[in-house]
């Protein structure tokens, strides 16, 4: 079973993540903004939780993006794999092109205007 407690903003692309990546995990996630300075975001985990923090000083789809990237430390975590920055940012973009072709598409479109 999967709890996650986020922002609003952060609700949709967490359930649509949370579907396509963590069916059959037992996870937490919490995730607040912050202002982080010159540092986008980071995941802490914690065994079976994980906290994220995203800078508020962002954009909603900067916040977005740097949110799946965040996920994606998740997965490596839970993959048992190395941290690795350079694959994150490289599957921030992916899981965020993945989500803007889901159901949540009016807000991306709504952002970029």
């Amino acid at each position: 079973m999967i709890s996650f407690h986020v922002p609003e903003l952060y609700h949709n692309p967490m359930c649509w993540f949370a579907k396509e990546f963590l069916c059959n995990v037992d996870v937490t996630i919490i995730v607040r903004e912050g202002d982080l300075g010159q540092t986008l975001g980071y995941c802490t985990a914690l065994e079976d939780e994980f906290f994220i923090e995203v800078n508020i000083n962002q954009s909603n789809l900067e916040k977005i993006t740097t949110f799946f990237h965040e996920l994606y430390h998740v997965l490596q975590h839970l993959d048992r794999q190395p941290r690795d920055e350079n694959e994150c940012d490289t599957f921030e973009t992916c899981l965020l092109d993945r989500w803007v072709k889901s159901s949540y598409t009016i807000f991306v479109k709504d952002e970029r205007q």
